[in-house]
């Protein structure tokens, strides 16, 4: 009796432990997030200090920015799922939302952000 009782309480720790199987989703997440990151402020460095009336710090730029929209696109799917209004933040402007269903005697409608 007392040994099914000691193989229960360890079949129920074991049960509720927490398991770190994601953790490869995480590592490949921040590793995407901070190439994408270092790619930003690459271009901010060569856009401050280019010169626009020249075609060859144009070029450079746009080479630039290419790889940082690249970067972006890598990053897209988990910006997405894992925070989608930094993702709107990002690729662009976010809808202001009114949030109506309050109770109208007591409180005002507010703003929002994000939609859906």
């Amino acid at each position: 009796m007392l040994i099914i009782l000691i193989a229960a309480i360890c079949f129920v720790a074991f049960s509720f432990k927490e398991r770190k199987n994601n953790t490869a989703y995480i590592t490949g997440y921040h590793e995407q997030l901070n190439r994408f990151r270092e790619s930003q402020l690459k271009l901010l460095q060569i856009i401050e200090k280019s010169n626009l009336q020249q075609q060859q710090d144009i070029d450079q730029i746009k080479a630039q920015l290419q790889i940082a929209r690249n970067h972006l696109k890598g990053v897209d799917f988990w910006f997405r799922y894992l925070e989608p209004t930094v993702y709107k933040l990002i690729n662009g402007p976010l809808p202001v939302e009114w949030e109506t269903e309050v109770f109208e005697k007591f409180e005002k409608p507010y703003k929002r952000n994000g939609s859906g």
